[in-house]
């Protein structure tokens, strides 16, 4: 009999994860829900789902439906954040991406107003409040995707790219006021989600194995995180090879 893997880390007591409604989110949501000792913040824009987590859990649990896309986003996080003493890890699982070869504005300004304001919003909200603790994680789901700009969805591409780049750039400014705080980059593949349309992906992923690999990561405070491990290789790859190559695969 083979020893059950633990779902969760004990050393965390307050965790907040947004986007947590479903995919990878409703997932980190039971695997660190299942430390009693957690307490443990769900956000998301279906209230209805959020109860059901709630539901299932052993954690103390608060949820809040928010919109982050809306103007009043930030203003209700914000005072979600006020419930909680102190938080040790906050998660943004949130996420908007279609394929759009047509280029279609309204696919384009809705995966901006979350992918882009939202996040942005989102993060300067949570590294306020942990600086403030001087310590604690801040993470974020990007893509391999963001690494290049990729025909049929430029737009999610483009956004997942401004994330990566945000939170490099508040990894440095962690390190310039040295406040305590750890910054992680998600960095998934093909994830076996409703975001991935279609099954003919390859190194597609469950949720289950996504949530373990990012709980790992966390509990080893990795700056950068790749849901599998084995698409560090490829985002290698992509960063290195020049445009002439890149065009024509």
């Amino acid at each position: 009999m083979t020893k059950k893997k633990k779902q969760y880390d004990d050393k965390v007591s307050g965790v907040i994860i947004v986007g947590a409604s479903s995919g990878i989110g409703r997932e980190l949501a039971l695997r660190y829900g299942c430390n009693r000792h957690v307490r443990l913040g769900l956000i998301a824009r279906r209230a209805e789902l959020l109860s059901e987590i709630s539901k299932k859990v052993s954690a103390s649990c608060e949820f809040a439906a928010i919109d982050l896309a809306a103007p009043e986003g930030g203003m209700l996080f914000q005072a979600f954040l006020e419930r909680f003493e102190s938080v040790d890890i906050i998660l943004f699982c949130a996420g908007f991406g279609e394929i759009n070869s047509a280029l279609d504005w309204d696919l384009c300004r809705e995966t901006l107003a979350l992918n882009v304001m939202g996040f942005t919003e989102i993060m300067n909200l949570s590294y306020a409040v942990l600086a403030r603790q001087k310590r604690g994680q801040l993470a974020a789901i990007a893509s391999i995707s963001g690494l290049r700009g990729f025909e049929n969805d430029s737009g999610y591409s483009a956004s997942k790219g401004y994330q990566i780049l945000y939170l490099e750039g508040l990894a440095r400014k962690v390190r310039k006021e040295h406040s305590g705080i750890n910054i992680s980059t998600i960095l998934p593949g093909f994830v076996d989600t409703a975001m991935a349309k279609g099954d003919k992906f390859f190194w597609m992923c469950s949720v289950e194995n996504a949530a373990e690999c990012i709980v790992r990561g966390l509990q080893k405070k990795r700056r950068y995180i790749f849901v599998t491990f084995r698409w560090r290789w490829i985002a290698w790859l992509l960063r290195i090879l020049p445009w002439r190559l890149f065009e024509r695969v």
